[in-house]
């Protein structure tokens, strides 16, 4: 202890003592001259007489006493200010959940402008759906969101109303640019979210625009040099034009949508959306101003089904670590944005009409394909009939063996070319009698009216969307019917439709088959176009077996490849390598085990 210590004891000891002798009758100036004066002559009679022990005892219990009553205080401080947090954060959530209550009814609740109350009045959509009274209030406070529902719930919607709102917040005109992107699979689902959109905008100053594979390029360009605020495209298309269109500009860009992300990682295409994302990146880099604006940009991920790998993407397409359990649920990443996952449990109910009855023939491999041609020779001549296939190259091949056999048909699939596409839907639509070769992706956002049979010639991967497919039919077309070509080994299925609540009905196996099995192995063999369509074909049924989901009806390994190879019009299974398009699916796969690893 320090000398000051020690006197300052000692002093409070002694007019302790001076107090009890009753000595101590002076100011408080004059204390401490009275001290020095008094505490040496005396110090000895005090030890002598065993006065300080007792002093120094009452001294330290005088310190404890304080002590115990200062924290006592300061607990009682603590806790009336922590019952008064506790109080305020009650009454707030009871104002928050009585504010809730009352955002239920309608879109005005939501506080959203009147024009786009208007417009979304013209387009029949008054009320808002459950989806969107969970989802919009986090899109309109600026969140970034994952949303897993069914088809046709209304998600489109709830994206496009914050796109609308946010471009008219910013007062966006033609010459700042993009301020909002949109990216969809196919060129159907493109075009009906610009025909939302564009009714969204009609009573805004903003406009919209379309990038589709297949749509002329330099049009394409001239529509993005004069500016364009909305951007709606396919990830191919949009990367052509994001590299080699520097009149584009994306400087002022605030808002991205993947539509139906989990099509992109079947179809292995997620590589393109994280290029996309690699070159908005460089372009805000590029500007000095906007050089941190790439981590405030709101994403928004929407999938028809819940998958691990859709939960993830929006990491990976910041190029940021996982998520831990406890940030799961919390809702906030390591980068600082808010992200929440949204996933509604209600199932979707079809409406499909009572007279629609689902047929299904039972025949071998080997028979299929002369099956289809003598369903096709036998039906009526006025009639419109559609065959869905798994891949675009079955359909491919199968429009020009039809064609060979004297049955003309049309063809349609997503990566055709537009001006051909749109040619081939008018000659289907107004002829009395056609035949359409598609796959089921293409068919299920268009309207097809008087079509008297829909044939599924490969089994459906996706059974929401066959679903959705058929009762959109039945819709315009009451008196259709539906056909199902099974294997004997494929017969478990029949369970999983009755399930679906559909009338199921086999029809018969006819006796007498068109026998052209020879005369078309002969003409695949010669014509070299025919040879390289059926090898495909061959191919890509055999990958969009192995990819179904339902292993239990659908097993690969049960295959008799041999009797499948004579429905391509081969003698013997041709030699086929399905490295490149594996490797190309399970790309994805790949990238996160390697991830892992590093971590």
């Amino acid at each position: 202890m320090s000398k000051k210590n020690i006197f300052q004891i000692l002093r409070n000891l002694f007019i302790s003592f001076l107090k009890k002798n009753n000595r101590f009758e002076c100011h408080k100036k004059k204390v401490v001259k009275e001290i020095v004066s008094v505490l040496i002559p005396n110090l000895r009679l005090a030890i002598n007489q065993k006065i300080l022990v007792p002093l120094l005892k009452e001294h330290k219990n005088q310190k404890k006493n304080k002590n115990k009553n200062k924290n006592q205080n300061t607990n009682n401080n603590k806790n009336k200010n922590k019952n008064q947090n506790q109080n305020k954060k009650k009454t707030k959530k009871k104002s928050q959940k009585q504010n809730n209550k009352k955002t239920i009814i309608t879109f005005q609740d939501f506080s959203l402008d009147k024009t786009i109350i208007r417009s979304l009045k013209k387009n029949t959509i008054e009320t808002p759906n459950e989806l969107q009274k969970v989802c919009l209030p986090k899109l309109l406070t600026g969140e970034s969101i994952t949303m897993t529902s069914n088809m046709k719930s209304g998600k489109a919607i709830c994206f496009l109303i914050r796109a609308v709102e946010l471009l008219r917040k910013y007062k966006f005109r033609q010459r700042n640019g993009v301020g909002a992107i949109v990216v969809c699979q196919n060129h159907e689902i493109a075009e009906e979210v610009n025909q939302l959109s564009k009714a969204l905008l009609k009573n805004q100053s903003q406009n919209c625009g379309v990038v589709v594979e297949g749509a002329n390029k330099q049009a394409e360009k001239k529509k993005l040099r004069i500016g364009v605020n909305l951007l709606i495209g396919t990830p191919q298309r949009l990367l052509y034009h994001l590299k080699q269109t520097p009149e584009l500009i994306t400087t002022n860009l605030k808002y991205i949508v993947v539509d139906q992300a989990e099509k992109f990682l079947k179809a292995g295409s997620d590589f393109e959306l994280e290029e996309i994302f690699k070159s908005i990146k460089n372009r805000f880099e590029l500007s000095q101003n906007n050089s941190d604006q790439f981590n405030k940009l709101q994403i928004v991920i929407t999938s028809n089904k819940k998958d691990d790998n859709v939960h993830q993407l929006h990491n990976i397409l910041r190029r940021r670590p996982k998520k831990n359990q406890k940030e799961k649920e919390k809702g906030k990443g390591k980068g600082g944005d808010i992200y929440h996952y949204i996933q509604m449990k209600e199932k979707l109910e079809y409406q499909i009409s009572e007279n629609l009855t689902q047929g299904y023939v039972i025949c071998e491999p080997e028979k299929r394909l002369l099956l289809l041609i003598t369903l096709l020779r036998r039906l009526s001549t006025n009639s419109k009939i559609i065959i869905c296939f798994n891949s675009i190259k079955s359909a491919e091949f199968h429009s020009e063996i039809l064609s060979y056999s004297q049955i003309p048909s049309l063809l349609l699939y997503n990566k055709m070319e537009k001006l051909e596409k749109n040619r081939n839907i008018l000659k289907f639509k107004t002829a009395n009698q056609a035949i359409l070769c598609t796959t089921c992706n293409t068919i299920s956002n268009i309207k097809f009216e008087s079509v008297a049979m829909l044939v599924q010639y490969d089994p459906p991967i996706d059974e929401d969307e066959y679903l959705y497919t058929i009762s959109k039919f039945s819709q315009y077309n009451p008196k259709m019917r539906t056909l199902l070509f099974l294997q004997p080994i494929e017969s478990h299925y029949l369970k999983s439709l009755k399930k679906m609540k559909l009338a199921i009905k086999e029809f018969a196996f006819p006796k007498n088959l068109f026998d052209y099995q020879k005369k078309l192995e002969k003409m695949v063999n010669k014509t070299y176009i025919l040879y390289n369509l059926a090898r495909e074909a061959y191919r890509g049924f055999v990958l969009a077996y192995s990819s179904h989901s339902r292993k239990d009806c659908f097993n690969i390994q049960e295959l008799d490849l041999l009797k499948i190879s004579k429905s391509f019009c081969f003698e013997f299974p041709p030699k086929v390598d399905f490295e490149k398009t594996i490797k190309r699916r399970n790309r994805y796969k790949r990238r996160r085990f390697l991830n892992k690893k590093k971590n």
